[in-house]
């Protein structure tokens, strides 16, 4: 739910709570928007809210499944 900004509305916020409610807020409002585009093959692709929420969730899924819920972890890798 958006904060009102009193002095110009065109800066109203968000309270965001957690990562996976700012992902899952934001796949719902831009769908298949583009987050941000990266290179492959000398060509620039697009990768989309929608896509972010996917990965998110998949990888949610497979921490559980390594029986990591409720653990501190951190995920170091190349980004695209």
């Amino acid at each position: 739910m958006p904060v009102p900004n009193q002095h110009n509305p065109m800066l109203d916020t968000r309270i965001i709570r957690s990562i996976r409610q700012l992902v899952d807020e934001n796949a719902k409002l831009y769908g298949d928007a583009p987050v941000y585009y990266y290179k492959s093959a000398k060509q620039f692709v697009p990768y989309s809210y929608r896509e972010m929420q996917e990965n998110m969730n998949a990888i949610g899924t497979a921490l559980l499944s390594l029986g990591l819920q409720g653990e501190n972890i951190a995920i170091v890798g190349e980004a695209h």
